[in-house]
């Protein structure tokens, strides 16, 4: 990948069943593909991130601290991605992970409220999920591209030019929708 290339999505061991990568075996891929940076956005939890810190910046990589959670509203829910801009967005992205987790009702999957994140929104960055579980990408790709414009609608208007529509090529015919 060219040197400007910046990983925003990166999954470690600390996503649980999603990925077996170990900090150190990421922070080596990263530098020998000469990235500039990159993002740990485990699933539901940052108990990467001071090692990621620590081990990508001593390879001379800025890290990017962030995660992937659930987003829900009254249509479902759906991933999103969340990225500290700012000191700030690291406080707030931690509240809004805490709050998230410990309200979880513990038989379904951890979800954040449209409020919830409204509440936490400042100095964060939000991606706006894949095409396949994505809070934008999944009803856009099973047909209710109305659901999926309303929400895009939403983000953007909380997130302003923080917001960003996630493109995934996986060659999967859902990511063309």
């Amino acid at each position: 990948m060219p040197a400007n290339f910046v990983h925003l999505r990166l999954h470690s061991a600390y996503s649980l069943a999603e990925s077996t990568l170990r900090i150190k075996s990421l922070a080596s891929l990263i530098a020998d593909d000469r990235q500039p940076a990159a993002a740990i956005t485990d699933t539901n939890n940052m108990f990467g991130a001071l090692e990621f810190a620590q081990t990508v910046a001593s390879a001379g990589v800025q890290p990017i601290m962030g995660t992937q959670i659930n987003l829900k509203d009254s249509q479902g829910q759906g991933e999103i991605v969340l990225l500290a801009k700012n000191d700030l967005g690291y406080t707030n992205l931690s509240k809004l992970l805490s709050k998230t987790l410990l309200e979880a009702d513990a038989v379904h999957d951890p979800a954040c409220s449209l409020d919830d994140l409204a509440a936490h929104a400042d100095g964060l960055i939000l991606l706006s999920g894949g095409a396949l579980a994505g809070f934008i990408g999944a009803p856009a790709g099973d047909g209710r591209p109305a659901l999926a414009g309303a929400r895009a609608d939403q983000l953007a208007a909380l997130f302003g030019d923080r917001f960003y529509i996630e493109l995934q090529r996986h060659g999967l015919g859902v990511e063309r929708a």
